[in-house]
């Protein structure tokens, strides 16, 4: 069996949980907010790194 610290150091908390949501909520976000954008952005990079030499 582990040691009891093991699992106590392993303990996450609210006060620890909700910061890292929240930075994970508003980078989400802004990712859906810019998502047309970055879709274009990614599709022209994809064309350009496909593309067949003429």
């Amino acid at each position: 069996m582990f040691p009891l610290d093991a699992f106590t150091l392993a303990y996450i908390g609210p006060e620890t949980a909700l910061p890292v949501a929240s930075a994970l909520a508003a980078a989400a976000g802004v990712v859906l907010t810019f998502w047309r954008y970055i879709r274009m952005l990614l599709s022209r990079c994809w064309r350009f790194v496909t593309r067949r030499a003429e």
